[in-house]
């Protein structure tokens, strides 16, 4: 997986618990890169109100975006 070489700062990963989620955090964890993980279970990207509040929190350099919903909730 090919990761810029620029600095990515804080990271928020979303759709941690998937399959494209955990190896990109692998990937980012292995070059040192702080990362903030979430999944469904703890953020549903499709909760507006819930989104705003963790960007409330917490500031992010980059945000990758990896979190789907594959079946009914």
């Amino acid at each position: 997986m090919a990761i810029p070489q620029r600095s990515l700062g804080r990271v928020l990963v979303t759709g941690a618990g998937g399959f494209l989620g955990a190896a990109l955090i692998a990937a980012l964890k292995a070059r040192q890169v702080e990362v903030v993980a979430t999944d469904i279970a703890e953020l549903d990207v499709r909760d507006m109100t819930a989104v705003g509040a963790v960007f409330g929190r917490t500031r992010f350099d980059t945000v990758f975006h990896c979190g789907a919903v594959s079946g009914p909730m």
